[in-house]
């Protein structure tokens, strides 16, 4: 599962069998009528608490499985399926954010909506002698439009972009002692996007 992206903050997450995943996806594209031409064939994909849910025109269906949201993406169905009928991994590992979806690790730029109330353009507080994790955290509490209108979405996405070089980079030294790069992922996502927002205090 890919919890560090240089694209911005990972927002909601679900992992399955690839198997149950292509499963459903034919399910899908067997029930989608004939007459929807290929580039109008768009998947819905709706992640809740421990299920995902899928919709084309013509059919619906639910997963069970590890997810966290809730989130909503719109995706090229054929596009899609072809990404997860030619996966060789055993397991699918989605996560999304704004206006991206990673799986398996690779990077596609889709539609996404987060079921949150924000007050559009919102002013942006921030500490006055702000740190990196202050930067890389705003997306957990505004929009897009909010970052942008406050001119920090380009300091925000070199954040992102450095954040993933130096997890690539700690990932390829303690890999020779065991670590797993989604461990070592997981440790930095909870340390900079959970713990230190839940307890409020700032990093040392």
């Amino acid at each position: 599962m890919n919890l560090i992206s240089a694209e911005g903050a990972v927002k909601a997450t679900f992992s399955c069998k690839t198997s149950e995943l292509l499963a459903i996806l034919k399910f899908l594209r067997a029930a989608i009528p004939k007459r929807i031409k290929v580039f109008q064939r768009i998947m819905e994909v709706t992640i809740m608490t421990n299920q995902v849910s899928f919709v084309v025109a013509g059919a619906s269906k639910t997963l069970a499985c590890a997810a966290n949201g809730p989130a909503k993406f719109t995706v090229s169905f054929p596009y899609f399926y072809d990404m997860v009928s030619t996966t060789i991994k055993s397991n699918s590992d989605i996560s999304v954010g704004d206006w991206f979806m990673m799986f398996n690790g690779s990077t596609i730029h889709v539609e996404t909506f987060f079921f949150q109330d924000y007050c559009i353009l919102r002013s942006i507080n921030l500490p006055m002698n702000y740190s990196v994790s202050d930067i890389l955290r705003l997306s957990l509490q505004y929009t897009e439009e909010e970052i942008e209108f406050n001119k920090l979405n380009e300091e925000q996405r070199k954040a992102f972009k450095a954040l993933a070089n130096d997890t690539q980079l700690v990932v390829s030294k303690l890999k020779k002692y065991g670590f797993s790069q989604i461990e070592i992922e997981k440790f930095i996502h909870d340390k900079i996007f959970i713990h230190n927002q839940n307890s409020g205090q700032p990093d040392e």
